[in-house]
C-alpha cells in the first residue's frame, strides 16, 4: 500500500470492533486511526483514538486526516433513535457520506461499506430504502476501489439486547440449512466473518466498485490473506 493508514468508523460496533482488531494485527497498516463517540476498546501503538465531532460534520471531516482505507461499519437502530427518521438519517446516511466525500478530497484510495442485504432506495422498508441511498451516492465518488457488503441478520455479542432479534436469529440459524441458491443470501451471518471479508478485500489491488452478499463475503472471509 502506498499509505498504511486505515480509518474505522463505527468502530465501537459489532463488525466494526472486529475490523479494529483485526487491523491492529495486520502488518499492512502502521496506523489505525477511529473516530468514535467513547472509546473503551484496546490500546496499542498502532491505534488513534479521535473523539468524533458527530454532530458537527465540517469538523468530523477533519478528523478524517490521510490514508488509504476507510471501513465505515456506521450504524443504528429504531430503539437507539427512539423513533427519530431524521437522526437515524444523519447516523446511517449524513455522517458515512460526509466521511466519504472528505475521504476523495484527501485521496484515500478505498471506501469499504456495511450496507444490508436488500438495499433499494426505492424500496418500501425506510431501512432498506435508507440503505440503498447511501450505497447510490457513495458509489457517485471517485475512489479507486468501493467495496460494499451486504449481510443479512448478524450474529456476535451485540452491547444493544433485542428480543426479537435474538428469537429471529434463532430460527434463521435453525433454517439455514434449507436456504439454498438465491435464498443464501438471507443467512444470518458472523460479524466476524464480515470483518475478516471488509479486511481482505481492502488487501486486494483492484480497481472498481464491488457488492458482497452471503456466499461472497464467507468466500472472502475464508482466504486469511495476511
Amino acid at each position: 500500500m502506498n499509505e498504511s493508514t486505515a480509518v474505522v468508523i463505527g468502530a465501537t460496533g459489532m463488525i466494526g470492533s472486529e475490523v479494529v482488531k483485526l487491523l491492529l494485527d495486520d502488518s499492512r497498516y502502521n496506523k489505525i486511526r477511529v473516530i468514535v463517540r467513547s472509546w473503551k476498546g484496546p490500546q496499542h501503538p498502532k491505534l488513534e483514538v479521535l473523539i468524533g465531532a458527530f454532530d458537527n460534520l465540517p469538523v468530523l471531516k477533519q478528523q478524517l486526516g490521510d490514508g488509504e482505507a476507510i471501513f465505515c461499519c456506521m450504524g443504528t437502530t429504531q430503539k437507539q433513535v427512539k423513533g427519530d427518521k431524521k437522526l437515524y438519517r444523519h447516523i446511517d446516511l449524513e455522517i458515512p457520506l460526509a466521511i466519504a466525500e472528505q475521504g476523495v478530497n484527501k485521496g484515500f484510495q478505498q471506501f469499504l461499506l456495511i450496507s444490508a442485504i436488500g438495499a433499494n432506495k426505492n424500496a418500501g422498508n425506510f431501512y432498506l430504502a435508507l440503505k440503498g441511498e447511501v450505497e447510490q451516492l457513495v458509489k457517485q465518488l471517485s475512489f479507486d476501489t468501493i467495496h460494499i457488503f451486504q449481510p443479512s441478520m448478524l450474529i456476535g455479542n451485540r452491547k444493544e439486547k433485542r428480543f426479537g432479534e435474538i428469537i429471529a436469529k434463532h430460527l434463521m440459524t435453525f433454517f439455514s440449512f434449507t436456504m439454498a441458491g438465491k435464498l443464501s443470501r438471507f443467512k444470518a451471518i458472523q460479524a466476524t466473518s464480515v470483518a475478516h471479508a471488509m479486511v481482505n478485500a481492502a488487501a486486494d489491488k483492484s480497481v472498481g466498485i464491488f457488492t458482497y452478499q452471503y456466499n461472497e463475503i464467507v468466500h472472502l472471509a475464508a482466504k486469511r490473506l495476511r
